[in-house]
């Protein structure tokens, strides 16, 4: 499996940066197999604003959410 990836770091304005990310990724979706996923990578402060694309489009994108916390472990969500 290859993981392709948009991480945003901690800004003033974490929901324009989500917004930025997607579409990064969605510009990058450009091999249709199963083998590719794809991740939003944020910091906690970010996470509210990452998790506003509803479930079922992230899951139909195959798109998945990660959360860097402050103390560096990362969950997936």
């Amino acid at each position: 499996m290859r993981l392709i990836c948009e991480a945003k770091g901690t800004t003033s304005v974490p929901g324009l940066d989500c917004d930025t990310a997607y579409g990064q990724l969605l510009r990058r979706m450009s091999d249709p197999t199963r083998e590719i996923q794809y991740a939003v990578v944020v910091p906690s402060s970010a996470l509210k604003a990452a998790l506003r694309v509803p479930q079922r489009v992230r899951d139909l994108l195959r798109v998945a959410v990660y959360e860097v916390r402050d103390d560096f472990t990362v969950v997936m969500h």
